[in-house]
């Protein structure tokens, strides 16, 4: 039950790809999204957290800064 769930990785799967399958042609073949909304999950927070995990302390440090840079381009460009 509370197991990591692999769709978080990989939230587009391709359930028409194996042995059992062999007679699919191409044009047969499809993806499909179990949970569409963890597509947006994926391309926005999960990237972050996946690079946090393979690259530690060296991502988050470097991200730092490019996020610092960001936050004070959005306020200088709010100020009226």
């Amino acid at each position: 039950m509370y197991d990591f769930n692999l769709l978080f990785l990989y939230p587009v799967i391709r359930p028409c790809k194996g042995k059992q399958f062999q007679r699919i042609t191409p044009n047969q073949d499809f993806f499909h999204a179990p949970l569409p909304q963890l597509i947006d999950y994926r391309i926005s927070t999960g990237i972050y957290y996946q690079l946090f995990n393979e690259y530690k302390e060296d991502f988050s440090k470097y991200f730092g800064y490019l996020f610092e840079t960001y936050v004070g381009e959005v306020i200088k460009n709010c100020q009226s």
